[in-house]
């Protein structure tokens, strides 16, 4: 009996020590910097420091615009991006959205960039960076139905869960969510060849040890939240995050709706793959955005 009692915790010992190994693992990124500013491409800046909303972390981005802007964009990267590069090139998306009159908000999120922070938390946490930057962009005078976001990856997750939060946003650019966290992590640790069994302790020791709980994170349920103009958009050969998971989100929503499957385009690179249609769908969706009725019924 005492064998088999050291013998059996010997083997959580090793079970949850490695499952708290790959939680340490989950819940950071490699951080990247920022290696060229906006005027590098000619344009107008200012730098930015803000808080998340209601939390401490200082947060950095830059406001980039020309004129009056008659709307403005947050860019939301997704993980281990920042916000002059993530998969897709961020300064060149912000160039071309602003010579078609829009201002753009470009920040790190917390935990990459020049922000500040340690760890991620699949977008439950981060859903207040997004929300600290609509409120850095009241507090400078833009009115809120002027305020879009524009995210990718987890950061298009990111905007469905701070957007499930607010009222009146103009809208939301979703570039290659996914729908379900859970799903997202059996195919990274499959991919990895990492056993399934080792998935719920993973999952414990995330929540036991560093605050994160994919439970929490449920972009299907609060996309039924969002009552702002919605513009999915997914690469038709995206092999990490399948387009079903946009049409399910597509599905879901209730506010007024699009979705636009880019041929040829692998995970978050529609801009890239297709740069002239990109700018012209994204910035005729804000133009109209704020003119379009919503639905009767939101909550």
């Amino acid at each position: 009996m005492l064998i088999r009692g050291l013998l059996v915790g010997a083997a959580a010992g090793a079970y949850f020590g490695l499952s708290g190994y790959m939680a340490n693992q989950m819940s950071r990124v490699p951080r990247t910097y920022p290696e060229t500013t906006p005027d590098s491409l000619g344009l107008q800046y200012e730098d930015a420091v803000f808080h998340d909303r209601g939390g401490t972390l200082e947060l950095r981005g830059w406001l980039v615009w020309q004129g009056s802007p008659e709307s403005w964009v947050i860019l939301v990267h997704g993980s281990g991006g920042n916000r002059a590069h993530n998969a897709v090139n961020m300064l060149g998306l912000t160039r071309d959205l602003v010579r078609r009159g829009i201002g753009v908000f470009t920040f790190d999120l917390r935990a990459h960039g020049r922000s500040q922070g340690s760890r991620v938390s699949v977008g439950f946490k981060e859903r207040t960076d997004l929300q600290g930057a609509i409120d850095y962009l009241e507090a400078r005078g833009v009115s809120r139905d002027r305020i879009g976001a524009l995210g990718f990856s987890l950061g298009a997750v990111i905007s469905i869960m701070a957007a499930s939060e607010e009222r009146g946003l103009a809208g939301l650019v979703l570039d290659s969510p996914f729908a379900s966290p859970m799903e997202m992590a059996q195919q990274t640790t499959s991919r990895r060849g990492i056993p399934s069994f080792l998935l719920p302790g993973m999952m414990l020791m995330g929540r036991v040890l560093y605050g994160v709980d994919l439970s929490l994170v449920r972009p299907l349920e609060a996309v039924k939240s969002v009552d702002c103009p919605l513009l999915l958009i997914h690469g038709a050969e995206d092999m990490m995050v399948a387009p079903s998971h946009s049409e399910r989100l597509y599905d879901a929503a209730v506010s007024d709706k699009e979705l636009w499957l880019v041929p040829e385009a692998r995970h978050a690179q529609g801009y890239n793959t297709s740069p002239a249609e990109y700018v012209d769908r994204v910035a005729a969706f804000f133009e109209n955005a704020r003119q379009r009725p919503q639905p009767a019924g939101l909550p």
